[in-house]
């Protein structure tokens, strides 16, 4: 009796080690190319039945011409924890998956590369048999390392392609059927230095997760081809970094989201029509700190905008404001892409009602401003530059309060205008002081000429005004009324 047991050990182990592996190899080959049709190849398959652990070396499943390798992976190694047939739930002492790599692509019609393969997988005929609950999985370190995604999109003007990687991922202690939160990491750079990263707690009774995301160094002009689908602003330069601490909960109907201790960081963005030699708008710093929401309080907050440096240029013509038109977004097409131009669909009923959102700071500084205006008979430009403004406390369920303004800039060419006090936009009123210093008087001269035969070459006024606003209760138009001291110095004109 003892030698048929050390038989059949020996037997076991011979066959673990030198046996299997070798049909297995075949057997996933030949099934998964059935299954999938698409060629699949296997390297190396190798079994320990000691540890009952496996690994599958040198996996690859082929795109539909074979040319080059859909999805695939240097080496996968699982680690099956033999207590599992004597307990609730299915464990794995390690899950490790080394230099995985994906091309996916779509074309023009939006058919993904692997359409084939979804296809046969929903084809499928679906078991008779009653399902039966599954049991739980647990793994107690799960390992992703070196992989790459290579994602490409032929878009109608060009196409999009970008490669995400090296990718690294792990997770401990992670369970399908548990309550306990496992904590996990995830970082992934792209071929333009962009980086992604995760770092937090997963669980899955009920789905939810709670962590710190980030994006550093997105580089939005590379995503032009998919702006361009909703607006016709070009993107030139810039680039888009963000973190967030979260924590989102799918349970019931509504899935909760808690977001705290959020910035934004815009730099060096360059925004302007399509072809044109120099940006509509080019802001050098754009700060957005203490970005703070909840869904189930419908709540949002910012703690502070601020925007450092920068260009704003419109121009004014028979038509509109060209700004205006460049930010409107474009109209759906039939084939539910954005296309042509379109005025915004308004807010369905009731949206926004019961939600907060409030602003604590809005500063910006060293800004430039040039306004052109082609509708008078001669073209009229005004310049701002050394822009500065701050607004506070501005809340959306209370737009009624005042909120205290400063605003300040100096007239290129010379001059100065500055603007203190307190509005509010809804209703609208407010409560300035306007002190205007050494304005020239030969910026409207155009306007003056479309209704005289009369140029102004010389002079300039000053002025300081208190300038209250206010919109009466019952509504009707805001009603306006000024009081101001007016000089004006060296005025001289040429008929």
């Amino acid at each position: 009796m003892a030698f048929v047991i050390i038989g059949l050990v020996v037997f076991y182990i011979v066959a673990g080690f030198f046996i299997a592996p070798p049909i297995v190899r075949s057997q996933v080959e030949k099934r998964l190319s059935t299954e999938l049709g698409r060629a699949v190849q296997v390297r190396k398959v190798s079994l320990n039945p000691l540890t009952l652990a496996g690994a599958v070396e040198g996996f690859a499943i082929l795109d539909r011409d074979g040319k080059q390798a859909f999805v695939a992976w240097r080496r996968a190694f699982a680690n099956f924890d033999a207590m599992s047939f004597f307990a609730g739930e299915w464990r794995f002492d390690e899950l490790t998956l080394d230099g995985a790599e994906a091309n996916v692509a779509v074309d023009r019609e939006g058919k993904l590369s692997f359409a084939d393969i979804l296809a046969r997988i929903s084809s499928s005929p679906a078991s008779s048999a009653p399902a039966k609950e599954p049991k739980p999985l647990r793994v107690r370190r799960l390992n992703v390392s070196g992989a790459k995604v290579e994602y490409r999109e032929d878009t109608a003007s060009q196409p999009f392609v970008t490669v995400i990687g090296p990718m690294t991922f792990s997770l401990r202690d992670f369970s399908t059927g548990g309550k306990n939160d496992a904590p996990g990491e995830f970082s992934a750079k792209t071929e333009s230095g962009e980086s992604i990263g995760w770092r937090g707690t997963l669980a899955v009774a009920p789905l939810r997760s709670s962590g710190e995301v980030s994006l550093g160094d997105i580089v939005l002009k590379k995503y032009m081809p998919y702006v361009e689908r909703f607006t016709p602003v070009a993107i030139t330069d810039g680039t888009f970094t963000m973190k967030s601490r979260y924590e989102v909960v799918f349970a019931g109907d509504k899935p909760t989201l808690k977001v705290e201790d959020g910035s934004v960081r815009l730099t060096a963005l360059k925004v302007g029509a399509p072809g044109a030699t120099e940006p509509a708008i080019a802001l050098d710093l754009l700060e957005i700190t203490a970005l703070a929401a909840d869904t189930a309080a419908r709540t949002a907050s910012v703690g502070r905008v601020a925007l450092t440096g920068g260009r704003v240029a419109v121009t004014r013509d028979v038509q509109g404001i060209d700004l205006l038109r460049l930010l409107q977004p474009k109209a759906p097409a039939a084939n539910g892409v954005s296309s042509g131009m379109g005025a915004p669909v308004p807010p369905a009923s009731g949206a926004g009602q019961g939600f907060d959102a409030k602003l604590g700071e809005l500063v910006v500084a060293g800004l430039a401003v040039a306004i052109s205006d082609t509708t008078p008979p001669r073209a009229a430009r005004h310049e701002l530059e050394q822009v500065s403004l701050t607004l506070k406390n501005v809340s959306l369920a209370n737009l009624g309060t005042p909120s205290p303004l400063e605003f300040a800039g100096k007239i290129v060419g010379g001059g100065s205008v500055r603007v203190s006090g307190n509005v509010a936009p809804q209703p609208l009123k407010g409560d300035l002081a306007v002190v205007l210093e050494e304005a020239p008087l030969a910026g409207i001269s155009p306007y003056v000429e479309s209704l005289a035969d009369l140029r102004i070459t010389n002079g300039t006024i000053s002025s300081k005004a208190r300038v209250v606003i206010d919109t009466p209760a019952a509504g009707g138009m805001p009603v306006i009324t000024a009081q101001a001291d007016v000089s004006v110095d060296e005025f001289a004109t040429l008929a």
